[in-house]
C-alpha cells in the first residue's frame, strides 16, 4: 500500500487530487483521489516500483519516482506538497 496526503503551499488540504501509480515492471496503472482531508490510500499494490503522479486542477502536476512497495509493509510518503500553477501540455506535431 502507498498512502499520503495532499497539501497546497500554504499547508491547506486538496481534495480531490488524482493520484496515479505505474508500475515500473510491468506499466500496471492504480489510482486513487485524495479524500476531503487530502488523504489517500493505494491499496492492494503487487510488490515492486512504482512512478507516481500526483495532479489537481490549478496545480502543477507532482511526479515521484522509484517508490517501493514491499510485502506486508505500507509505504507511507506523508504530506506531499503541490505548487500553485496550471499544467502545461505541449503538443508536438511531427511531419507526416
Amino acid at each position: 500500500m502507498i498512502s499520503g496526503s495532499v497539501l497546497d503551499a500554504q499547508g491547506a488540504v486538496v481534495a480531490g487530487a488524482s493520484v496515479q501509480a505505474v508500475q515500473v515492471a510491468t506499466s500496471a496503472k492504480f489510482s486513487d483521489k485524495s479524500d476531503s482531508q487530502g488523504y489517500f490510500e493505494l491499496k492492494s499494490l503487487p510488490i515492486g516500483l512504482y512512478n507516481l503522479t500526483i495532479e489537481a486542477s490549478g496545480f502543477h502536476k507532482l511526479q515521484l519516482s522509484n517508490v517501493v512497495v514491499e510485502a506486508g509493509r505500507s509505504t507511507a510518503l506523508g504530506a506531499r506538497t503541490l505548487e500553485v500553477g496550471a499544467s502545461i501540455t505541449w503538443l508536438f506535431t511531427y511531419p507526416g
